[in-house]
């Protein structure tokens, strides 16, 4: 019993040092990230902008300017790491011959350690290309062939396979039944 003070007192003593601690300290505030996002060394217009802080949950989003800028507030520390991912507008083709049309979304992202508040802009990048390809069923209209997948009726005076199966199971039946009858006799 006497060994339950000392860790209790200790207990008590780390709590009240959390309950007098400044809040600042102990909760994140909130943190402007700024920045530009460019393509080929362009500032890119109309651009989403994701920023979240790394091993946290919550995720500030933001859209370019005419000249590529973005602001985003997020709740940060000194110290905390953030992940900024943009993406730009996808491009669409015209169909091509076989009826494809392909899909190009730039993107680009960056992770930053925020070691002064505010940090200082960041320039995100748009240096992948994320492509997909979908195609109509046929460039050109034909005729669909039938569906293969229906059950074909018999044809007139042809035994039916699932009837003779049927006939079969029923004479095997009858012949287990006759048998169980006759052991039970004797």
């Amino acid at each position: 019993m006497r060994r339950a003070r000392p860790i209790a007192l200790v207990a008590i003593v780390l709590l009240a040092a959390l309950l007098a601690a400044p809040t600042g300290v102990l909760a994140a505030g909130p943190v402007t990230v700024t920045g530009t996002v460019v393509r080929d060394g362009l500032p890119v217009t109309g651009a989403s902008v994701t920023v979240s802080v790394v091993g946290g949950d919550l995720v500030a989003s933001a859209t370019t300017d005419e000249t590529g800028a973005f602001t985003a507030d997020i709740e940060a520390l000194a110290g905390d790491q953030v992940s900024v991912s943009a993406k730009g507008q996808t491009f669409q083709s015209e169909p091509d011959a076989r009826g494809c049309v392909h899909f190009e979304t730039p993107t680009g992202s960056l992770a930053a350690t925020l070691d002064t508040l505010p940090p200082g802009p960041l320039e995100v990048t748009l240096d992948q290309l994320v492509t997909s390809t979908v195609c109509g069923t046929t460039a050109t209209p034909r005729v669909t062939p039938p569906a293969t997948d229906a059950i074909a009726a018999p044809r007139p005076g042809s035994a039916s396979r699932g009837g003779l199966l049927l006939a079969l199971g029923v004479l095997a039946l009858a012949g287990t039944a006759s048998l169980l009858v006759a052991s039970r006799r004797r």
